[in-house]
């Protein structure tokens, strides 16, 4: 929400729509699964080294449009750059808590709460990537988490409450 917040505030701003793929920061942005795509919905067109907003100072309105959406699917929690998410995240889920979810590569849950952003909770269990991260149930932070393992495991307030296996890699 970030690079499209950004572009809306500061639409005549060349730094906010170039994207250089080079880039530490926009390369980890562009790691989440969806970012591309979205940010290519948007009107953002796909060079060697980076993606661009091809116009002038005027903001298309494919770009509110996706900031919207994004901002809707969220539940109105949007990450922003404030919170350096520990490893490269494959997946992102709102919690009802006000705060978030991540999956990584790591093997890692980690959730993510308002007021301790940099100092998340670490949900161990996978033994392979999480895919998957959804909150589920009446719990404030009630998490189901599927990983490459085969496992899908559930989270009941940080705690592991069960685990189903069986269901094959890449879940």
């Amino acid at each position: 929400s970030t690079l499209l917040g950004n572009i809306v505030k500061n639409p005549g701003e060349e730094k906010f729509r170039k994207l250089k793929l080079g880039n530490e920061k926009i390369a980890k942005a562009l790691s989440v699964h969806g970012a591309e795509a979205l940010l290519l919905a948007a009107g953002f067109e796909r060079g060697p080294d980076a993606l661009e907003l091809p116009g002038g100072a005027e903001v298309a309105p494919a770009v509110q449009a996706a900031l919207d959406a994004l901002l809707s699917a969220c539940g109105g929690y949007a990450l922003s750059a404030q919170v350096r998410l520990q490893d490269v995240p494959r997946c992102v889920c709102a919690l009802p808590s006000g705060g978030f979810a991540s999956g990584a590569w790591d093997n890692l849950v980690r959730v993510y709460r308002p007021g301790a952003w940099e100092a998340p909770q670490v949900l161990a269990g996978h033994s392979g990537w999480v895919y998957a991260v959804a909150a589920f149930g009446e719990g404030a932070e009630d998490i189901a988490s599927s990983g490459r393992d085969g496992q899908v495991l559930l989270w009941k307030g940080g705690v592991r409450a069960a685990a189903m296996s069986g269901h094959g890699e890449g879940m």
